[in-house]
């Protein structure tokens, strides 16, 4: 059976996006609220504010940055 495309993608199920670590972050929103307690705990760092504006791949990466923190702290 040929996969259908829209707008350039082939639908299917989604995978797990590799990230710097070796990680995978899934489809789950479990790590977005996470970020958040992140961010109210690291408020000095100024992010919280412009967490709206974000791409979810800038979030990621905040996400990152601030559990590597997290880590060495």
């Amino acid at each position: 059976m040929i996969a259908k495309k829209e707008l350039g993608r082939t639908q299917g199920p989604s995978t797990p996006q590799p990230i710097a670590s070796g990680n995978y972050m899934t489809n789950d929103d479990h790590w977005i609220s996470r970020l958040l307690e992140l961010a109210a705990r690291h408020a000095h760092l100024g992010v919280s504010a412009d967490l709206a504006s974000l791409t979810r791949d800038e979030l990621r990466g905040v996400y990152r940055f601030l559990m590597r923190i997290e880590e060495t702290a």
